[in-house]
């Protein structure tokens, strides 16, 4: 669960965001549920999936593809992993690919 690996991301000096096309209610009663995340949720939910959308990510049943988007600090798209609804991230090749992509 990323939740524990979050001082990973912070010392390669990256932001962890979790979106979901879940309401901003329901994403504050997942956090309640998991004692106050350190990382934002942020809502895609109305319009549903416009963010989602936009890096190709909402299925064509209007649920959002479990994925990882790596942006660069100029705001370009550097990677996206794609892994099954029934997988959880990879979080070594996430954190190797954005040593890659992102660190010179």
């Amino acid at each position: 669960m990323i939740q524990t690996r979050v001082g990973e991301y912070n010392r390669l000096n990256t932001q962890v965001l979790g979106i979901s096309c879940d309401t901003s209610s329901t994403q504050e009663a997942y956090q309640r549920i998991f004692n106050a995340l350190d990382f934002p949720l942020l809502s895609d939910f109305y319009p549903h999936g416009e963010v989602t959308s936009s890096f190709g990510l909402l299925m064509e049943d209007g649920r959002p593809s479990r994925a990882a988007v790596i942006i660069d600090q100029e705001g370009n798209l550097a990677d996206t992993v794609v892994y099954p609804l029934s997988e959880l991230p990879n979080h070594d090749d996430i954190l190797e690919r954005i040593k890659e992509k992102l660190i010179q």
